[in-house]
């Protein structure tokens, strides 16, 4: 996981409103960096087994998952799976948790890829008729995104929640190369968890009942 290279370059005029419009800008993009990396050096609460599905992006031509630091071309079409680990699902504590995958590339944008249209199709797992979970579930549409410039190394991160967020939007952030800022929705249980980077500063994040997952990929 990388943070990006840099900014955008700013214009300087040496005049009250230059020197107003250079401040605001390293005033917002300092926030959007520090948002970023503590997505990226987030850790959630001690993994009790509670919920043993695993989430990958997969190559919707081949069929095949891609796994943490392996590559994808551009142009590639990728899907998001949620995959049962049935050693482990006796552990289950039977509780379906709203799912959120959103990417950060590697220019810093943050965007939400699951779900599409708020809280619709994204609690899981998927059961069959005994409610046992399947053993694979798509989350999401299976050719979901192409791969596009910008290139680099891009990071996948899952939020599991127990409770829906009322606006999945606000996990999505500009680039550090364009403008534009979310914040979370006031009064969401959440809302300290979303806003972390911008305003929780590294201290332990409340409520425990949530996880994250992530998967980091190259592409060329």
């Amino acid at each position: 996981m990388t943070m990006p290279l840099r900014t955008n370059y700013f214009t300087f005029s040496n005049d009250q409103q230059g020197i107003k419009m250079i401040t605001d800008s390293l005033t917002e993009y300092s926030l959007r960096l520090a948002k970023i990396k503590a997505w990226l050096t987030l850790t959630g609460p001690p993994d009790d087994g509670a919920f043993p599905f695993s989430f990958y992006l997969f190559n919707s031509s081949t069929k095949k998952i891609i796994s943490t630091n392996q590559e994808v071309r551009e142009n590639d079409t990728l899907g998001l799976i949620l995959v049962t680990n049935t050693e482990n699902l006796s552990d289950w504590d039977g509780i379906k948790r709203y799912l959120y995958v959103f990417s950060i590339d590697c220019n810093g944008k943050m965007q939400l890829a699951f779900p599409r249209n708020g809280n619709v199709e994204n609690k899981m797992p998927l059961t069959d008729e005994a409610g046992k979970p399947l053993v694979q579930m798509n989350l999401g549409e299976k050719k979901l995104f192409k791969v596009t410039p910008p290139l680099g190394t891009d990071t996948y991160i899952m939020l599991e929640t127990v409770e829906a967020i009322p606006d999945p939007g606000v996990l999505n952030q500009a680039g550090i190369r364009s403008r534009g800022f979310n914040s979370a929705a006031k009064g969401n249980i959440y809302n300290e968890l979303l806003n972390i980077g911008a305003t929780t500063r590294g201290k332990v994040i409340t409520p425990t009942d949530w996880g994250i997952q992530k998967v980091v990929v190259k592409s060329r």
